[in-house]
């Protein structure tokens, strides 16, 4: 590689560039302090040597096939203030500490360590040519909350990897942090109260975790973020309960898709700025209303097979006795036909009964303890119970105990009317 000692600016970006970086790249280059290598095919790891380019202060290599680990050194050179290695082949725990030694950084973008087209592995492979996309070496670890503190930080993307973990629970976000991107991830917890009070920043987006709980009404929600320029984008978490004002009145919201929020029968209370407005379907008012639907109904039921069959036990009990009266003779066909009826009419009775003490007792106990614990079902009652569902053998074995219980209670009630 040429020496080019006076050169400070190299920008190589989407062309059509290969293989390995070179390791005499610094050496080559000592007064470099911007490197732009995005958007070609570069492979292997960066080169250890970058170490030594003690200027180097802007350094974008997203969109090749880098991999390895993200190296550690790379967040202690001295100079660094901009920094993206998106969509590369990285694999690996992501190194927090190091990310919070660079105190100067301005902006990050980690998104998608993982994720170049060039690592990518199909599900199935030869036989489905379009199936999804498996992440093998996905790059994983926690959001160190350093991170988001750093002073002198603006931007911050790391969406499209595998952090898990509660999002860091801090007392205030960084003073420069405008633009803070944590979208697809597997963060899970509530969304912590520092984040909502984030005077400065603008763009919020934490879309497509398993973040849940509900949202603060009562706090100055991201001023700048729901002003003309910002943007919030919260879809596809577990979110639940009531959509505060500031949110409704938005200009750039996205939060309704894939979560669980309730709303006024006039839907006044839902983000119109939302893409997914017209088609969102408020699961906490449809599900409390089928709730009380079915109830209402099975209650009714119970209560007409119970009472519509007082006359014609009646009608049935003088109808009988005359047909014993008739067989004296000694045959007692008809007789034993009638008692037969008699019986089933019995069970009706009593599997009525049952009926009616599941619904009230039963059901209104469940329903009125879920509905204090979890009011208008605003924080995840339909995430908890549905989602017993889909968790595997124990919540099924539950539920097939619960009704075994049921029907052997039923039975031993109807044998003993």
């Amino acid at each position: 590689m040429l020496l080019l000692p006076q050169a400070q600016l190299v920008d190589v970006s989407v062309n059509c560039l290969a293989g390995r970086l070179p390791p005499t790249l610094a050496t080559a280059l000592p007064a470099l302090t911007s490197l732009y290598l995005d958007g070609n095919a570069f492979t292997g790891t960066l080169p250890e040597a970058l170490n030594a380019s003690r200027a180097l202060a802007t350094l974008l290599v997203s969109n090749n096939a880098l991999s390895g680990r993200v190296p550690p050194w790379l967040f202690a050179l001295p100079a660094l203030r901009v920094v993206s290695l998106s969509s590369n082949c990285f694999t690996g725990p992501l190194n927090g500490s190091a990310l919070c030694d660079a105190r100067y950084l301005r902006q990050v973008s980690l998104d998608g360590l993982h994720s170049s087209p060039r690592c990518e592995a199909r599900a199935l492979p030869g036989l489905v040519p379009d199936s999804g996309i498996v992440i093998a070496h996905p790059v994983t670890g926690r959001l160190p909350p350093c991170l988001v503190q750093l002073p002198a930080l603006t931007t911050l993307h790391v969406g499209g990897n595998s952090l898990t973990g509660p999002l860091p629970d801090v007392p205030a976000l960084g003073e420069s942090l405008t633009e803070l991107v944590l979208s697809s991830n597997v963060f899970t917890g509530e969304i912590p109260a520092a984040y909502w009070r984030s005077a400065q920043l603008q763009r919020f987006d934490v879309s497509f975790n398993r973040l849940r709980g509900t949202l603060p009404a009562s706090l100055p929600l991201l001023p700048a973020a729901l002003g003309p320029t910002g943007a919030v984008t919260l879809r596809v978490n577990q979110l639940s309960g009531a959509i505060p004002a500031a949110l409704v009145h938005a200009a750039d919201v996205s939060l309704l898709e894939g979560n669980l929020f309730a709303c006024r029968v006039d839907r006044a209370d839902l983000p119109a700025a939302d893409p997914a407005v017209d088609s969102y379907r408020c699961g906490s008012d449809d599900t409390n209303a089928a709730l009380v639907v079915f109830g209402l109904v099975g209650f009714a039921l119970a209560a007409c097979l119970r009472f519509e069959a007082i006359p014609w036990r009646v009608w049935w009990a003088a109808y009988t006795s005359q047909l014993r009266d008739a067989d004296a003779d000694g045959g007692g066909c008809r007789a034993a036909t009638a008692l037969r009826v008699e019986t089933f009419l019995s069970a009706i009775d009593a599997l009525t009964l049952w009926l009616v003490y599941v619904l009230v007792v039963i059901g209104g106990a469940v329903y009125a303890t879920l509905t204090t614990q979890y009011p208008t079902y605003a924080v995840q009652f339909v995430w908890t119970v549905a989602g017993t569902h889909l968790a595997g053998l124990a919540p099924a074995a539950c539920l097939a105990l619960f009704w075994l219980a049921l029907a052997t209670v039923c039975a031993l009630g109807l044998g003993c009317d």
